[in-house]
């Protein structure tokens, strides 16, 4: 294990199995969602500058940057079809949801 660090969670790639390790300074990642609906959990990152999402084999389903603008992120099932929408805060703008499409 990285010295500072702890473990967060674990991603299956196939027949790999990758470790992720944060920080206290670190966001944790959200694992427990389906994204884009599926059936396999994908990852969301979300910290003050944006949130990004991946597939479990680590390719990118979302990535929204804000720089300085503060986000705050919650993930979700809204509405009761496949896939979890993820709720944005984006300070001085409002609230977004995001969502598979299906």
């Amino acid at each position: 294990m990285p010295k500072g660090r702890t473990l967060a969670g674990r991603l299956a790639v196939g027949d790999e199995t990758i470790d992720l390790f944060k920080g206290d300074w670190d966001p944790a990642p959200r694992l427990d969602q389906d994204f884009d609906g599926d059936g396999r959990k994908d990852v969301l990152v979300a910290n003050k500058a944006g949130v990004v999402v991946h597939d479990p084999q680590g390719r990118p389903l979302l990535r929204l940057r804000s720089h300085d603008v503060d986000v705050k992120a919650a993930i979700g099932d809204l509405d009761g079809r496949p896939g979890a929408e993820v709720v944005l805060f984006v300070a001085h703008f409002g609230i977004v949801v995001l969502g598979a499409r299906g």
